[in-house]
Order: structure tokens, then C-alpha cells, then sequence
């Protein structure tokens, strides 16, 4: 209980029966998808949406192992 900050054991014994329920419901999703004919999922996207533009490298940076003083 303490490693997952439950205060009671109602708690504790509560969210494995929430998580199993919610993985299930995300394997349904997931085997079933959005349910829509590949046109329409197209057409549910921004028109200039590129799933490559939001991966931009981060500049590096330079680590030091010596102490400021």
C-alpha cells in the first residue's frame, strides 16, 4: 500500500480490478480500431498534419563530469 500511496486496503484492492478492466477495454480498442473506412480516418487528420514534423533532434548538450566550485 505505501508504494503506491493507497490509504486504505479498499484502495489497494480497488485499482488492479480498475487496471485490469481498463486494459481490457484498450485490447478491444485496439483489435477494433476507430471503425473507420481508411477515406474517412484521412479526413479525421489536420489537412498539413505529418507525424514526422513533431520529431525534431534536441540540440545537444555537453555533459561534464567535473564539479563547479
Amino acid at each position: 500500500m505505501k508504494a503506491h500511496n493507497f490509504e486504505t486496503k479498499t484502495e489497494a484492492s480497488d485499482f488492479p480490478l480498475r487496471e485490469l478492466d481498463r486494459r481490457k477495454k484498450l485490447r478491444a480498442f485496439m483489435k477494433k480500431g476507430l471503425a473507420l473506412p481508411p477515406d474517412e480516418l484521412k479526413e479525421a487528420l489536420y489537412k498539413n498534419y505529418s507525424p514526422d514534423a513533431i520529431m525534431v533532434p534536441e540540440e545537444s548538450s555537453s555533459y561534464s563530469s567535473k564539479k563547479k566550485k
